[in-house]
């Protein structure tokens, strides 16, 4: 197993968190909220692009991980406001989403749910109009110093790769690129995920094997991009044949 120690570089996925969430006719901005220890609260703005009037609910519930699955509860230390609307066609609302607690000492985990509430006008003939969710990510920093420690892990089955990473450290990652390369420095073969990974939680990505390993390889790198910077750790392959 291998320890990498990423420190908190947020800015090469800021340009990423500005861009808008989609799901049918709504669309959300930022896709991503953080509030600094020093604040109370961020701005989410939704936007509907759809040519019929939406009523939407806005909730916040914290998050989990535990084992392979996210976990959510009800919580009070977020609220939202309105937490209910309308919007009509082309129209925006700023939902305002407030810290209510004192901030932590150690970062916390929420997302943001957006839903549309079943009702309003019908399908039209021979369609089905589904019922919209947007998720986006919360994060409320703490107030102690944080950093993320990466541990990898690697095991090949049959023609995947099952890539593992256990985050040790106090503050979440978003993996946004991971692929595997060999020893020698070749390029990468290729690979796109998106995970985030807890404090405390571990993830597990099956990446297809590249044509490059060859049995009896016995160790390879793990290469990367996330919001604490650029990902590179060799690790033992468990399972080679």
């Amino acid at each position: 197993m291998t320890s990498t120690r990423l420190r908190l570089v947020a800015a090469a996925f800021a340009a990423l968190a500005a861009m808008p969430a989609r799901a049918q006719g709504v669309a959300a901005a930022p896709v991503r909220l953080d509030i600094a220890a020093d604040a109370k609260a961020q701005v989410l703005t939704l936007t509907n692009r759809g040519d019929a009037p939406a009523d939407m609910q806005v909730r916040a519930l914290r998050w989990t991980q535990a084992g392979a699955d996210d976990a959510y509860a009800p919580t009070d230390d977020i609220t939202v406001s309105p937490p209910r609307f309308t919007l009509a066609p082309a129209a925006q609302q700023v939902v305002r989403v407030y810290r209510r607690t004192a901030a932590p000492p150690a970062e916390r985990a929420y997302r943001v749910f957006v839903d549309q509430i079943p009702g309003g006008d019908a399908a039209a003939p021979g369609t089905v109009r589904m019922p919209i969710r947007l998720v986006i990510p919360l994060f409320v920093a703490g107030t102690e110093p944080a950093a993320v420690a990466l541990d990898w892990q690697a095991q090949a089955r049959g023609d995947a790769i099952d890539i593992a990473v256990a985050n040790r450290g106090d503050r979440h990652v978003r993996i946004g690129r991971l692929a595997l390369a060999p020893l020698d420095g070749a390029p990468p073969a290729d690979g796109a995920q998106l995970v985030y990974v807890l404090p405390g939680a571990q993830r597990t990505v099956a990446l297809a094997r590249p044509a490059w390993l060859a049995d009896g390889v016995r160790a390879v790198r793990i290469v990367g991009d996330s919001d604490a910077g650029p990902i590179d750790a060799r690790v033992d392959l468990a399972g080679a044949r």
